[in-house]
């Protein structure tokens, strides 16, 4: 459910497109919940309830809020769906939307947000109803110097949020069990068990609305497996924005690179040992075809790395490495579209549920 900002205090709403800037926005967010408290940094608005009033919820979430970060990328501007048509050309995609509402509020301040070494979009770039978000003074944050940067950020924000900002956060019990140094098998304990919470309560929402759905073990194997894609979905990198940082006319910097290639990988292992069970039999084909989509996809991203370090290294065969990479994922696009299929099959006849296609 979305939450609204609560009245009367400072808060921030990081306005980000997750093909472009998922990665950025995800680290920013966790800097600024440290230092404001989580109830006061919010993201994702697009999260909404069934039947919940598309107006309303951005008025709530984006129009409550003092402040608006548009993160903006290298492919802010270019972004197209699948038919080809530019996202910020549509007027209900999401981005648009929030944006112009904070744009519209005299209360809000909307700060254009660079990531990726992107350079602010003229008015010539933006639709209409975006142009002036080109006429404000834009915030850089380089990926070489992160911390120091994001650091001004908060200065600048401590300062329009005036005496608001500089009270001490008070952070949700779960923000402050996760902020607190713990052992590092604890990490994924934590992580796998907020998924198991998650596919319990779909589950149940599915048995509870939907009559047709008389089989609890299958309605929980779905959900569970619903939840562990969505929150993949959701926390992956974007591999093809690191390889185009990388081949860029100004690369990132190795350590950089390595250290967002890393993260990918580690968060596929994690799937990868999250789907380490035995499913119904109903399922127990397309899991495995999960499964074998989820390694192949580890695959890719280990020869992206390989890649990487070729390509930093001046090697003789980055060309061929490179090459493997295309491969690879290659096969991983296509075991991951035909695990879809089959599950999604599986979904609508054994419980009537709609299509789910995330992008894990």
């Amino acid at each position: 459910m979305t939450q609204e900002p609560p009245r009367g205090a400072f808060s921030i709403f990081i306005n980000y497109r997750r093909e472009d800037t998922a990665g950025h926005a995800g680290r920013l967010y966790d800097a600024l919940a440290a230092r404001f408290g989580d109830d006061h940094v919010f993201m994702d608005v697009d999260a909404i309830d069934p039947g919940a009033d598309f107006t309303q919820v951005v008025e709530e979430s984006v129009g409550s809020c003092d402040v608006l970060l548009a993160l903006i990328g290298r492919r802010w501007t270019t972004t197209t769906d699948r038919e080809g048509r530019r996202r910020l050309d549509k007027p209900n995609d999401w981005v648009r939307v929030e944006i112009k509402t904070a744009l519209d509020r005299p209360d809000t301040r909307v700060i254009p947000t660079l990531v990726q070494g992107a350079e602010m979009p003229s008015s010539d770039d933006l639709p209409a109803p975006l142009q002036k978000l080109a006429d404000r003074n834009a915030f850089e944050i380089r990926d070489s110097r992160w911390r120091s940067d994001v650091d001004r950020l908060v200065g600048e924000l401590e300062e329009l949020g005036g005496e608001r900002a500089r009270r001490p956060a008070t952070r949700s019990y779960v923000s402050q069990l996760l902020s607190k140094p713990r052992p590092r098998w604890l990490v994924p304990a934590l992580v796998a068990t907020a998924l198991v919470l998650v596919g319990v309560i779909v589950a149940a929402l599915i048995a509870a609305g939907d009559g047709s759905s008389k089989d609890p073990e299958l309605a929980r194997y779905v959900g569970l497996i619903d939840a562990r894609l969505t929150t993949s979905a959701h926390s992956k990198g974007d591999l093809n924005a690191l390889i185009n940082d990388v081949k860029d006319e100004s690369p990132l910097p190795r350590a950089v690179a390595l250290d967002r290639i890393d993260a990918i990988i580690r968060q596929r292992r994690g799937l990868l040992e999250d789907l380490a069970f035995q499913p119904p039999e109903t399922f127990r084909a397309t899991h495995e075809l999960l499964r074998k989509s989820v390694q192949s996809s580890l695959d890719d991203d280990l020869a992206v790395k390989h890649w990487m370090e070729g390509f930093y290294a001046g090697a003789p065969d980055r060309d061929a490495r490179f090459a493997e990479v295309g491969r690879l994922s290659t096969i991983a696009s296509q075991q991951k579209t035909q695990f879809l299929d089959e599950y999604n099959e599986l979904r609508e006849d054994k419980l009537g549920l709609t299509e789910t296609r995330p992008a894990y």
